[in-house]
């Protein structure tokens, strides 16, 4: 939920608001941040679900500090993590600077293509545990569908009737119980 999301992005924020480098941030929730180069690289225009958010930071000019921002990226991620990483269950954190150049590293990108659901899962289990195991490589990531069990409800017409409802207030009653409406 976004109460969810929330309480993440405000334990990180927290969490970053002890560094002086910080001079800002800006929390983006159920959104990415507005579009810009880096936004095209990250896909911050994919963004728009209430369990994802995106927090912005601007450091201090890089000649008045000490730690450069890869650096302090290696630091404070172990530390985000570990702190609020397990507030909800299956919770992922980045860490994703800027391509500005130079120590910027690369994101690699592999694609899996085949009609057989059942093997791309495997297969993507399979290259996720090596690129886990390269040393380097943070924020691993396998993008796929879950899989939900799908339920398809076939109301009895005959018996709608003889309870003196019609079909259409079965459906809203229906609606209103798996995705809510306005009651008046």
């Amino acid at each position: 939920s976004i109460k969810e999301t929330q309480a993440v992005t405000t334990c990180i924020v927290n969490n970053l608001k002890k560094e002086k480098e910080i001079t800002d941030m800006e929390v983006y929730l159920g959104q990415g941040a507005p579009l810009d180069y880096a936004g095209l690289v990250k896909g911050s225009s994919l963004k728009m679900l209430k369990n994802q958010a995106e927090i912005v930071v601007n450091l201090t000019n890089k000649h008045g500090r000490d730690e450069p921002s890869y650096m302090m990226v290696h630091r404070l991620r172990p530390i985000i993590q570990g702190n609020c990483g397990n507030i909800v269950p299956n919770t992922t954190i980045k860490f994703i600077e800027m391509p500005s150049g130079p120590p910027t590293l690369a994101t690699i990108v592999i694609e899996l293509y085949s009609k057989d659901s059942t093997a791309l899962r495997t297969m993507s289990g399979k290259i996720a545990k090596i690129l886990s195991e390269t040393d380097g490589l943070v924020d691993i990531d396998v993008m796929h569908d879950d899989i939900f069990t799908k339920y398809n409800l076939v109301p009895d017409k005959e018996k709608i009737i003889r309870s003196g409802l019609n079909v259409e207030q079965v459906n809203q009653i229906i609606y209103l119980a798996f995705k809510g409406m306005p009651v008046a």
